[in-house]
């Protein structure tokens, strides 16, 4: 039995949708930072996805909208910026964005035996000392 392959990016991305760009306003240093997003990260996965995979998905909002890659129920799933939304605002992020992303997901592979998952993300070092 073939194995289909699936992967993924879910800090792939800094965009701060127009709704929430207020919250956002004099955070563009944290934006374009590792915080924002995995730098490099979705290059590597939009060069991978050409090759046989059955599936891929990436983000489509920054992390610091909402953090795809935690748990619901995860104290990191909003950060400082959106932490202090009403709840139906958050419960409108989690359906546009988490779930929107989650979801399709988890239902793709739904039924299958063998899938191999890779997720694309990127680490930064401090190299103050070179």
């Amino acid at each position: 039995m073939k194995m289909s392959i699936v992967i993924s990016c879910e800090h792939a991305v800094n965009f701060i949708p127009d709704q929430y760009e207020k919250l956002f306003e004099g955070a563009e240093k944290v934006l374009e930072s590792h915080r924002g997003y995995d730098i490099g990260a979705y290059q590597l996965y939009e060069r991978l996805k050409k090759c046989d995979v059955a599936y891929s998905q990436s983000a489509t909002v920054s992390r610091l909208v909402v953090d795809i890659n935690r748990s619901q129920y995860r104290r990191t799933l909003f950060s400082e910026f959106t932490k202090g939304l009403s709840k139906y605002e958050k419960q409108h992020i989690l359906a546009d964005y988490y779930y929107g992303f989650r979801q399709p997901f988890e239902t793709a592979f739904m039924g299958e035996k063998k899938y191999g998952f890779a997720s694309f993300g990127s680490f930064i070092f401090p190299c103050n000392k070179w």
